[in-house]
């Protein structure tokens, strides 16, 4: 089977989600986040202690993601004002949208070395 880029290419239309938010439901638009920009943010929430360890800023990963990826919201603008508002059920319920900031969706995406010798 010949590779086809479309297969690995994001829509430059917003999707459609629907959010589950305790007994509500929220519309919003969200536009899908590119490869780069998660490896940037991921990368820009990486600091480094004196002795060499790292420590992830989560929480402004999270943020950073959000506000990039939520294009339009019964709320308005998605920013840091907005963020530091809401309670945990919205919170959690945004949190799923974000993409793990390392590693891939499950182990089976990531091609084996002897698979990617093959092709």
């Amino acid at each position: 089977m010949a590779f086809d880029i479309k297969n690995h290419t994001l829509s430059r239309e917003p999707e459609d989600v629907t959010l589950q938010v305790g007994d509500e439901e929220v519309g919003i638009k969200i536009k899908g986040m590119p490869w780069s920009r998660k490896r940037q943010l991921a990368s820009l929430h990486v600091k480094w202690d004196s002795d060499g360890n790292t420590i992830f800023d989560g929480a402004g990963y999270i943020n950073e993601c959000l506000k990039y990826m939520i294009v339009e919201a019964p709320w308005g603008a998605t920013n840091d004002v907005f963020l530091a508002t809401i309670d945990d059920e919205l919170g959690i319920a945004l949190e799923a949208l974000v993409p793990k900031a390392f590693g891939t969706k499950k182990a089976s995406d990531t091609p084996s070395a002897k698979t990617v010798k093959k092709e």
